[in-house]
């Protein structure tokens, strides 16, 4: 908003400056996003983990150009979610879909039962 002084009243006038610049309704919309099957968004995942170990949702929404929604549901069977730490707000594929990473053991009493050779 631009300030004018008006001599002649002795008041001001404010006027707009941003009046003739009205945006057009399709302008600056994101276009929508079509969902692809679960088995080939799974496998475009998988290709992404295979680069880096983390990953932020920014960037796989941006490599696999699905809707957010649809991304987060599969994204939550297969990763982690770091909430704190060095890899906080970062993706990184659970232990049992991770070549990488020993998958981590519930039961500890699976050793004793090997033992048991006789």
């Amino acid at each position: 908003i631009m300030e004018k002084s008006s001599q002649q009243r002795g008041h001001r006038m404010f006027v707009n400056k941003h009046a003739g610049n009205k945006r057009k309704r399709d302008e600056g919309v994101p276009e929508k996003r079509e969902r692809t099957d679960r088995d080939k968004l799974v496998e475009m995942i998988f290709d992404c983990f295979k680069e880096k170990e983390f990953w932020n949702l920014k960037d796989l929404n941006e490599r696999c150009k699905q809707p957010q929604a649809w991304l987060k549901e599969v994204l939550s069977q297969y990763c982690d979610y770091n909430r704190k730490g060095p890899n906080k707000q970062l993706y990184e594929l659970k232990s049992e879909y991770d070549p990488n990473k020993k998958p981590k053991e519930n039961n500890p009493d699976d050793e004793d039962d090997e033992d048991d050779g006789e």
